[in-house]
């Protein structure tokens, strides 16, 4: 089941698998709390994708509201190792090139 994710102002394009989706939602949680105490943050994702098994975030913001990649950056860790499809914890394999 997919999320809506219109609720967050911050976000453009979401193109993710559905097994991503419960810590897609936490970290945007975790976003929106932080923005929520720094209104003046200028911060927006232009697109959230699954690349060659990975979440990408492509997003903008100033530097010194840096807390917000710190919280992008330790979800992906998290997300890269969930299943895409079922949510469970999952080993990023790489096979090939």
């Amino acid at each position: 089941m997919k999320h809506d994710f219109d609720k967050y102002k911050f976000l453009g394009r979401v193109e993710t698998p559905p097994g991503w989706d419960n810590e897609i939602i936490k970290m945007l949680d975790k976003l929106q709390a932080e923005l929520d105490v720094s209104p003046d943050a200028e911060f927006y994702i232009i697109q959230m994708k699954e690349k060659f098994g990975e979440l990408r975030c492509y997003y903008t913001h100033t530097s010194k509201y840096e807390n917000l990649s710190n919280i992008i950056n330790k979800y992906a860790t998290l997300i890269n190792n969930t299943c895409a499809e079922c949510g469970s914890p999952a080993e990023f394999i790489t096979e090939g090139y």
